[in-house]
C-alpha cells in the first residue's frame, strides 16, 4: 500500500472526483496533462483511467497510502503531499520518454523549468546514499537553452535504445545524458500546498485548508481522519 496514492481534482464547475493510483502516475501527470494552459480535461482523463481500472478504482477525496495529489481547477491550487515522487517535475526518465513520445508537451513546460535536483558527489569508496541538492537555473525559451542553463549534456537517441530495445524505433530526439534526478517546474498561476506526508501536525494543517476549500462528504472526512490517525 505504501506506493499507492490518491489523485483527484475539483473541476472548474465544482465536481470532485478522486482515484486510487500507483506511484508511476506522478511521472505521467505533466507528460499527459497540460497544467500551463491549463487543460483540466487531460488530467481528469488520467484520474478517470484509474477510477475505472481493475485493482484501483474510486476513492474519497482524501490521502491514501503514500498521500495525495489533488488539483483544484477552481482556485488553481494543488495539494500535494506524498512520499513517492517529485512534483511538479520531470524526472530524467519521464523527460526522456516525453521527448520521444510528445515533444510538444515537453515544450509547453520549457519556459517554466526553474531548478535541477541532483545527487551531491561522494568521495571515492563512500557508498552511502548521496544527498540531494537543489540548483536554480535561468529560464530558457527552448530546449537548447534549457539544457545549456541546466549544464546537462545531450545526445541523439532513439526510443528503442532508451527502452532496452524492446520496441521498434518510434522516434528520434535529442535527450539528456548525465546523472540528475529531476527538473522542477514552476506552474504559472498555481499555488502549491505541500508538507511532509508523515508529519501529523503538518498533514492536519493541510486537511484544515483542504476542508475549508473543497466540499467534503462523510466518506471524505472519515478517510482524512483515518489517514491522520495512523500518523505518529
Amino acid at each position: 500500500m505504501g506506493s499507492d496514492v490518491t489523485i483527484g481534482l475539483r473541476t472548474a464547475e465544482g465536481e470532485v472526483i478522486a482515484a486510487r493510483s500507483y506511484s508511476h502516475v506522478i511521472d505521467r501527470i505533466l507528460a499527459e496533462a497540460d497544467f500551463v494552459t491549463p487543460n483540466e480535461v487531460e488530467f481528469r482523463g488520467l484520474v478517470e483511467e484509474y477510477r475505472s481500472s481493475k485493482g484501483y478504482g474510486p476513492l474519497p477525496a482524501a490521502p491514501f497510502g503514500s498521500g495525495i495529489l489533488f488539483a483544484d481547477f477552481q482556485t488553481r491550487t494543488i495539494y500535494s503531499f506524498q512520499s513517492i515522487a517529485f512534483f511538479p517535475a520531470f524526472t530524467k526518465d519521464s523527460a526522456v520518454k516525453t521527448l520521444f513520445k510528445s515533444p510538444e508537451r515537453f515544450d509547453i513546460y520549457v519556459p517554466h523549468f526553474s531548478m535541477v535536483l541532483e545527487f551531491a558527489p561522494r568521495p571515492t569508496g563512500d557508498y552511502r546514499m548521496p544527498d540531494i541538492v537543489e540548483r536554480n537555473i535561468e529560464r530558457a525559451a527552448d530546449q537548447e537553452g534549457l539544457w545549456k542553463a541546466a549544464g546537462i549534456e545531450t545526445v541523439p537517441g532513439t526510443y528503442a535504445n532508451w527502452n532496452d530495445g524492446k520496441e521498434e524505433v518510434l522516434a528520434r530526439a535529442i535527450v539528456p545524458r548525465g546523472d540528475f534526478l529531476a527538473l522542477m517546474v514552476d506552474l504559472p498561476g498555481w499555488s502549491m500546498i505541500t508538507c511532509n506526508p508523515r508529519n501529523k501536525a503538518e498533514v492536519s494543517a493541510i486537511y484544515d485548508a483542504f476542508a475549508a476549500g473543497i466540499p467534503l462528504g462523510a466518506d471524505d472526512v472519515k478517510a482524512w481522519e483515518d489517514f491522520i490517525a495512523e500518523l505518529e
